[in-house]
């Protein structure tokens, strides 16, 4: 195992890696390592708040991705390590970039995506 490997296993959530094995049917779970990152938990957690509608937290999360991620030209997707956060910490990305942002909010509170 190298120090990557090790890093992201010593950050599993086995809870997420089992919901998101469960959207990737066709990938061997055991290879879902499911690692959560925290900048994002914390966007995510703050977005919902007390909400416990779905639908509605989802309206949050979009909303943001679509507000506050300013729509512009981003760099080759090859040299950004995390597009998810990259949106989410630097507030802008493409609709690619947004797109990643939203779906990745909504795995982090459990809503498929």
């Amino acid at each position: 195992m190298t120090d990557i490997q090790k890093l992201l296993f010593d950050r599993q959530d086995p809870a997420y890696q089992a919901f998101q094995s469960k959207l990737m049917p066709t990938v061997d779970p055991e290879t879902v390592i499911g690692v959560r990152t925290p900048a994002l938990r914390k966007l995510a957690k703050e977005l919902a708040g007390d909400e416990t509608d779905p639908v509605r937290i989802a309206r949050r999360f979009y909303d943001y991705c679509t507000t506050k991620v300013t729509y512009t030209f981003v760099r080759s997707y090859l040299t950004i390590e995390n597009g998810s956060e990259y949106a989410a910490i630097n507030q802008k990305g493409d609709c690619g970039i947004q797109s990643l942002c939203f779906i990745t909010l909504c795995r982090i509170a459990g809503i498929p995506a």
